[in-house]
């Protein structure tokens, strides 16, 4: 039997960050709207599946 390569998900937030002691840290602007693909990517350049 041939062994299947591992498989890596890129998982992302689509919610806003959490409230903490009544403060939000502001998203940057576009600052993580391509970061999976980035991540990927890189990934698939070392030879990952994703």
């Amino acid at each position: 039997m041939t062994q299947q390569p591992d498989r890596i998900a890129i998982l992302y937030q689509a919610l806003p960050p959490p409230v903490i002691d009544g403060l939000r840290k502001d998203a940057k602007p576009g600052g993580y709207s391509d970061g999976g693909a980035d991540i990927g990517f890189v990934l698939r350049e070392g030879g990952m599946t994703c």
